[in-house]
């Protein structure tokens, strides 16, 4: 039985999401991230996380200029 069959992930499909991941965090919010993007993974829940600077509005982050 193969991998994907299993619901496992592949490591080149898991490296190439979690690249996707960070380069959309940082093209969406540039100037929001002053650490690195951190990406958990648990079954099939991803989590994101990361610092976001001060002078950055949260509230700006779901809003559609």
């Amino acid at each position: 039985m193969h991998k994907e069959e299993m619901g496992q992930d592949l490591p080149f499909k898991t490296l190439t999401e979690d690249i996707f991941i960070r380069k959309f965090m940082h093209g969406t919010w540039p100037e929001a991230f002053s650490s690195v993007v951190i990406i958990k993974r648990h079954h099939n829940i991803i989590r994101i996380a990361g610092i976001i600077n001060r002078r950055f509005d949260p509230r700006k982050v779901g809003k559609v200029h």
